[in-house]
């Protein structure tokens, strides 16, 4: 499997894997919406061309398994890395493929100058949040679900 830039012709994929993640949060909270194709879509447009937004895919001989999207917010002094979404289909979890992913990401960010990164996890997302725990993030206090790591 290989990391990769993801293409405007990736846009469909991903929208099938937001489906996916959408259903995925469903079953840890009823609450939870499950977007239509035809909005993940769109969704995945808008923030493809959004310029500040770097997709990363994880590939698997031309299919695509999980994805990624990071950005720098340059407000204030310093750098500082955005974890927007990192999500893998359900059979290539448990094989490490997340954290290689995640990885990916994060050294992204680092070569970019950013001295650290904050993301939101969903509160019951107990995997995600593990492994964004083993990888050395910390839950901001107060928040519930804001996470964030030094890079530098």
């Amino acid at each position: 499997m290989k990391i990769r830039k993801a293409k405007l012709s990736d846009i469909p994929r991903i929208a099938e894997l937001g489906v996916e993640y959408g259903k995925y949060e469903h079953k840890l909270d009823k609450n939870q919406k499950i977007g239509s194709l035809k909005e993940e879509k769109r969704l995945a447009t808008l923030f493809f061309k959004n310029k500040e937004v770097e997709w990363f895919l994880l590939d698997n001989g031309g299919k695509v398994l999980g994805f990624s999207a990071v950005s720098v917010d340059k407000r204030g002094r310093t750098k500082r890395g955005v974890l927007h979404t990192i999500f893998i289909e359900k059979d290539a979890r448990g094989k490490g493929e997340g954290t290689k992913l995640l990885h990916h990401a994060l050294n992204y960010l680092k070569k970019k100058g950013c001295i650290s990164v904050k993301s939101k996890i969903f509160s019951k997302n107990k995997v995600s949040l593990r492994l964004h725990k083993r990888l050395g993030f910390k839950a901001e206090k107060n928040t519930g679900y804001s996470i964030s790591k030094k890079l530098a």
